[in-house]
C-alpha cells in the first residue's frame, strides 16, 4: 500500500493538498514486469495541522477504501502517518525533510519497515508542482549486500 505523507511549514503546504486530486496509482507487475496503472480519486481535508485522507482505487476485482491522517513536525523532522484499509491499518513514524521547489514542494520520508515481510527501509518522495501531485515508494531490502532503492510504486494525481 503507499503511504502519502506531507510536510508542513504552519499548515502552508498541507493546505495545497485539500480537495478531490485524481489520477493513477502505479506498481510493477513482477510476473509480466509491466507497469500497471491503476484509476484512483483522493479527497484530502485540514483539520487543523492534520491532513485526513479518503483514498479510492480499484484492485483487480475490487474497490479499496484507504482513510489516514497525516501530521508532520518539521522541527523535529518526523512525519507520523496512520491508515487502515480493507483488513489492514498501520501506524507509523518517518524521518523527513523538506524543501521548497520553484512550482511547489518536495518532501522526502525515510523510516525503517517491511517489505514482502522482510525488514527493509521505505523511502517516499513526493512533489507538488503546480495542480500536479506525484508520489514514489522505494524500497532498500536489509541483507541484501547492497545499499539500493528498488521502486516499488507510485502516484501520479491532479487537482480535480
Amino acid at each position: 500500500m503507499l503511504m502519502i505523507v506531507v510536510a508542513t511549514l504552519g499548515a502552508g503546504p498541507l493546505a495545497d493538498l485539500e480537495g478531490a486530486w485524481a489520477g493513477s496509482l502505479q506498481y510493477r507487475d513482477y510476473q509480466s514486469d509491466a507497469l500497471v496503472a491503476l484509476p484512483m480519486r483522493t479527497e484530502n481535508r485540514l483539520h487543523g495541522d492534520i491532513l485526513i485522507q479518503q483514498t479510492f482505487f480499484t484492485d483487480p476485482g475490487r474497490e479499496v477504501l484507504r482513510a489516514g491522517t497525516i501530521a508532520v513536525d518539521l522541527e523535529a523532522g518526523k512525519a507520523y502517518e496512520t491508515y487502515a484499509a480493507s483488513n489492514a491499518a498501520e501506524a507509523s513514524v518517518s524521518d523527513v525533510t523538506f524543501e521548497p521547489t520553484k512550482s511547489g514542494w518536495r518532501v522526502t520520508t525515510l523510516r525503517r519497515g517491511e517489505d514482502d515481510n522482510a525488514p527493509a527501509m521505505i523511502r517516499m518522495v513526493m512533489e507538488l508542482d503546480g495542480d500536479r501531485f506525484t508520489a514514489e515508494k522505494t524500497v532498500d531490502p536489509e541483507g541484501d549486500g547492497r545499499d539500493v532503492f528498488l521502486f516499488r510504486n507510485r502516484v501520479v494525481l491532479e487537482r480535480e
